[in-house]
């Protein structure tokens, strides 16, 4: 699952405080619902735990499929869209166990002997 990268975020951040307007996060196939503000104005917004284990930005940590994202606005008028986002390691979500059949019945067909 791939979940917002909040120290890269954070440190992106710092690094170019003095030329960013703001920076918003989003999951990019899923913008509209999941955008929100965490810098403006030379300030972190307020309202996100930046000590936690995940950044939880618009209601939601990461995603299996869509990607962490975050849209930077500099103060000469430049956008940068940056994917922002690391992987547990966990492909199938926290409902994997409806996959187990699936993931068992590739993972057999892929390792079985090809017939000539």
């Amino acid at each position: 699952m791939k979940h917002y990268n909040k120290k890269f975020i954070r440190e992106y951040i710092e690094n170019h405080k003095e030329q960013i307007e703001s920076v918003e996060c989003f999951m990019r196939e899923d913008w509209s619902w999941t955008c929100d503000t965490v810098f403006k104005d030379g300030e972190f917004c307020k309202g996100f735990d930046w000590k936690g284990k995940y950044l939880e930005v618009a209601g939601i940590t990461g995603s299996t499929w869509a990607t962490p994202t975050m849209e930077v606005e500099f103060k000469d008028g430049r956008t940068e869209i940056i994917e922002c986002w690391i992987d547990d390691g966990d492909l199938f979500g926290q409902n994997y166990e409806q996959y187990l059949p699936l993931y068992k019945a590739m993972k057999d067909w892929l390792n079985s002997e090809v017939e000539e």
